[in-house]
């Protein structure tokens, strides 16, 4: 697969019924667009998840394809983490997107984090019974030329629903 670099404008990343367009559900729609997570997820990436259970093969509810990824935080402050064993280079990418869906209690409190970097995060606001997209610009992620990490922290002190 070719990529030109005006047309690198996101990586998706379909999460947890998320469309993960690195495809974490990444940016805009285009054929440039890196699936981190379509169906299955990307060679390249593994799951380091802490205190959080993530079925990858969850059937319902599902945004696109087959599966979506069904994300349990089992304990306060754990986490949803896909490493790539190889780090992507993010020159020509703009931003992260995906859809996350809140099952039926929503209102989970989750931040993005990637690479590590806590002092330069995004809070995902995530509702109930419903699809949203999701875009991160990498700028509020502390531009990082290259991702290797990126996780969904659950942002309180005890366990929360399951999200999609």
């Amino acid at each position: 697969m070719a990529f030109s670099q005006p047309k690198k404008t996101g990586i998706s990343a379909l999460l947890i019924g998320l469309v993960i367009s690195l495809a974490l559900g990444l940016a805009a729609a285009h054929a440039d667009n890196l699936a981190i997570f379509a169906d299955s997820l990307a060679s390249q990436w593994a799951d380091w998840s802490w205190d959080t259970g993530a079925d990858f093969a969850n059937v319902s509810p599902v945004h696109v394809g087959t599966y979506s990824i069904a994300v349990t935080y089992n304990a306060g402050w754990a986490g949803f983490y896909l490493h790539a064993n190889a780090s992507v280079d993010l020159n020509g990418y703009q931003a992260l997107s995906f859809w996350i869906h809140g099952g039926a209690a929503g209102t989970q409190q989750i931040l993005l984090v990637a690479n590590g970097n806590s002092a330069n995060t995004s809070t995902v606001m995530v509702q109930a019974n419903t699809w949203n997209q999701v875009t991160v610009p990498f700028s509020s992620l502390g531009s990082p030329s290259s991702l290797s990490d990126i996780y969904w922290q659950n942002n309180t002190s005890v366990a929360q629903g399951v999200f999609y």
